[in-house]
């Protein structure tokens, strides 16, 4: 029987394939001097293969008892975490990149404090400077756009 973390692994080594496969069929030739909206994708599907290989191999040499999954809290944060992705993503069509990434770093830098508290201002601060930072590698470093959504 598979434990946990060695499913885990399988999960994202399939889903490194699956993506890697969708990543494939992007129009755009990947070539050293351009390599185009294929590089990111890319590299994260290389990175799910690896790390799911990694999770799989460190489960199976581990001995002894696996400690309980989830319990009703965690399997309430997963759900919620992913209502947050999926409204961001109807943000990013509608509000563009600029508004929805600085709401969804708040929200999620609230959501992962851990109990610990941090300033309102501080998590705003965060929130726009690497939203602010990453449409500069994006846009300025990379020449590639970002959504600008449909309503601005």
């Amino acid at each position: 029987m598979l434990k946990r973390d060695q499913i885990i692994g399988l999960g994202l080594i399939v889903l490194g394939v699956i993506f890697g496969i969708m990543t494939s069929r992007f129009p755009v030739a990947f070539t050293p001097e351009y390599p185009g909206p294929k590089a990111v994708p890319g590299l994260a599907v290389i990175g799910l293969i690896v790390c799911g290989l990694g999770i799989f191999i460190e489960s199976t040499r581990k001995q002894g008892e696996e400690k309980a999954f989830f319990g009703k809290e965690g399997w309430k944060k997963v759900i919620i975490s992913f209502v947050v992705l999926i409204l961001y993503i109807l943000g990013m069509k509608y509000l563009g990149y600029m508004i929805s990434t600085p709401i969804l770093l708040y929200v999620v830098a609230t959501m992962f404090a851990k109990g610990q508290t941090a300033r309102v201002w501080a998590k705003i601060l965060y929130s726009i400077i690497l939203t602010v930072l990453v449409y500069l590698v994006y846009v300025q470093l990379f020449g590639l756009a970002l959504p600008r959504g449909v309503i601005f």
